[in-house]
């Protein structure tokens, strides 16, 4: 399930922002089951506003967006109390272990051989960003697939997934590489992938499948970029993590201090969508947590220490209760 997050107000003077954080369907093969986990995204989520000063379509908590004949709901791009994550007001970053790979199926052992390595000369079939050509991410995006308009820094560290948890490659060859890192400890029932992303959506040209990457240094491109657009300073991923089998990536950048102006580009994707809002997101929203609470509850009960004694203690009460009464 993804989880959302979404700062506002109904002043025209103020920055609004969503994040959402998702963790998409896993294994190198099930590429559409990611596409299919971000159209669920696209459909299902609707930030509610809590200032409730606005008026207009919406603003009553009780009054159906739409007719009982129409299953989807298309929201307003005006101010109301409801927006998906496609705003026109709202500056927005989509994140997390998107599980993009760069394979349709899991390594042999011959594929293993051929896993990068940092000294792998980059003129070398196997060098790392030979293997990002196949990155799934950017091929389903400009494809339009999914993530439609979003846009992403140029790539320029090694794959964050797999890698042997507590092995920091401090060991083997002493060439530099991309990250600094001595040697890569990848766990070899995987693809090295970039499953590990931060994308955005751009001020401008955020039609769906617009590509932000480009080829140069990261100075050049600031010196280059729009002062009204967002200017990404670095992107990277933390190679001294060892504890995970993941590295995680981080995204430093520099976002206009004013409003966003909506786009009057009706084929801007804010004002377009991939996909409408589902018109039971409400529905589905009360129901998820109400399963969050009963996975929470199941998961104290029998993962934690506490959990377990009171688990145990109850079950021996109510055994010690049943033995009384058949006495």
């Amino acid at each position: 399930m993804p989880s959302t997050g979404n700062d506002g107000d109904a002043e025209d003077d103020i920055l609004e922002f969503s994040f959402i954080a998702a963790h998409l369907a896993p294994h190198e093969w099930l590429v559409e089951g990611r596409n299919q986990d971000w159209e669920a995204i696209v459909r299902g989520i609707a930030f509610e506003r809590q200032d409730g000063n606005h008026t207009g379509h919406g603003s009553d908590l009780q009054t159906p967006l739409l007719g009982s004949d129409n299953t989807e709901v298309e929201l307003p791009s005006s101010r109301s109390n409801y927006v998906g994550i496609y705003s026109p007001h709202a500056h927005t970053f989509f994140m997390g272990d998107l599980n993009y790979r760069t394979a349709l199926h899991r390594p042999t052992s011959a594929d293993r051989l051929v896993f990068p390595k940092p000294d792998t000369p980059p003129d070398d079939p196997c060098h790392v960003w030979k293997l990002f050509e196949k990155d799934q991410c950017r091929q389903e995006r400009l494809a339009g697939r999914a993530l439609h308009g979003f846009a992403e820094a140029e790539v320029r560290f090694p794959p964050t997934y797999k890698y042997k948890v507590g092995k920091d490659g401090s060991e083997g060859s002493s060439s530099s590489s991309v990250d600094g890192s001595k040697r890569w400890e990848w766990a070899g029932n995987r693809w090295p992938s970039w499953t590990d992303r931060i994308l955005y959506l751009p001020i401008k040209e955020s039609a769906a499948g617009a590509d932000q990457s480009s080829s140069g240094s990261r100075v050049q491109q600031e010196e280059e970029q729009d002062e009204d657009e967002i200017i990404v300073h670095t992107y990277t991923s933390i190679p001294e993590i060892l504890d995970s089998d993941h590295k995680p990536v981080i995204c430093y950048l520099s976002v206009p201090a004013k409003p966003l102006s909506p786009n009057k580009d009706k084929n801007d994707v804010r004002h377009n969508p991939p996909f409408p809002i589902n018109r039971d997101w409400r529905q589905r929203r009360t129901t998820a947590r109400k399963c969050e609470i009963a996975v929470g509850i199941l998961a104290f009960l029998t993962l934690t220490r506490a959990g377990l004694g009171l688990l145990v203690g109850l079950t021996a009460g109510l055994w010690g209760i049943w033995w009384l009464l058949t006495l």
